[in-house]
């Protein structure tokens, strides 16, 4: 983009978010649980007790691919039980303590996910040869229990439905149906529980690049900006602001402040964006500023959620 003889050169980074329902993860090891419990009666009379539900399985690995992008599990393997394995009977109720220690001991978790009262429902609806039309709706609850404290820390109700509605429908077969289905409630888990945790996400920012007749310094500092190395990048750009005036003064200064951004020193990137202000008012700086507010204030949260 340019604009008035100056250049304006995006960057695509990715910034650390908080969680926006945070489950306290840090210092904790942790298993999902799938409490969906099935009934079943053998040739020799025996009840068992099977967890086989797709839907619970489809969450659970749904929400332990999206858990495990968090730093939080850097280099850890979630599991995830089915309750048949801890009971060759009745399980007994997930609100006695003695049995979630035996649960927590057995999997060698402090943090226990339960994903029960799980349903869904798949609706179709044939309009002739028009279109084809299907609904898919689901609902489970999500209990996280600290064994550390003996109680349940969290509760969330998943409660949702998509509708599809497209004449191409009607050449979709029952498994390509069955197929999408699955990839809906998978990425259900992967929505529902990425809330829960901090998560990657990918931003932009920009930075100035005054167009010729010019120092090849900006061009210096681009160089270095696209390999990621903002110390040098830095280090010219501040030259630049020490050596010029006006709105080149400005732009130096601005670019200062994505640097100390980008070397996670908010105070310092405020300092230069008020030098900014003292050289030329720009347009964005404004913005810029509440963008590094609000990032100091996502900082309190993320140093709480990662246990610092």
């Amino acid at each position: 983009m340019t604009s008035c003889g100056t250049a304006v050169r995006l960057v695509q980074i990715e910034t650390l978010s908080p969680a926006k329902d945070p489950v306290q993860y840090a210092d904790k090891t942790f298993a999902i649980f799938n409490a969906l419990h099935v009934a079943q009666e053998g040739d020799d009379g025996k009840v068992t007790y099977a967890t086989d539900s797709v839907m619970v399985n489809l969450l659970a690995e749904g929400a332990k691919e999206e858990l495990e992008k968090s730093p939080l599990f850097d280099d850890y393997d979630i599991p995830i039980f089915n309750l048949s394995l801890f009971c060759d009977e009745a399980c007994p109720e997930l609100h006695d303590t003695a049995y979630m220690a035996s649960l927590s001991e057995q999997s060698q978790a402090t943090l226990l996910l339960i994903i029960d009262n799980a349903t869904t429902s798949l609706v179709q609806k044939h309009d002739g040869a028009k279109e084809n039309t299907f609904c898919i709706s689901y609902a489970a609850s999500y209990r996280f229990y600290d064994a550390t404290q003996h109680r349940y820390i969290a509760t969330q109700q998943l409660n949702d439905s998509l509708s599809f509605v497209n004449p191409l429908l009607r050449n979709l077969t029952g498994e390509d149906i069955q197929a999408i289905w699955r990839e809906v409630i998978r990425n259900a888990g992967r929505q529902f529980l990425g809330s829960t945790a901090p998560r990657w996400e990918t931003a932009f920012r920009f930075y100035y690049l005054p167009l010729a007749p010019s120092s090849g310094a900006w061009d210096d500092a681009a160089f270095y900006v696209e390999r990621g190395n903002w110390p040098e990048a830095m280090r010219i750009w501040g030259q630049l602001a020490g050596s010029s005036t006006g709105k080149k003064a400005a732009y130096a200064a601005f670019n200062m402040a994505l640097g100390a951004e980008m070397l996670n020193e908010y105070e310092l990137a405020l300092e230069w964006l008020a030098l900014a202000d003292e050289n030329a008012r720009l347009e964005e700086t404004g913005d810029y500023r509440k963008r590094i507010q609000q990032r100091m204030a996502d900082m309190e949260k993320l140093n709480k959620q990662l246990g610092y």
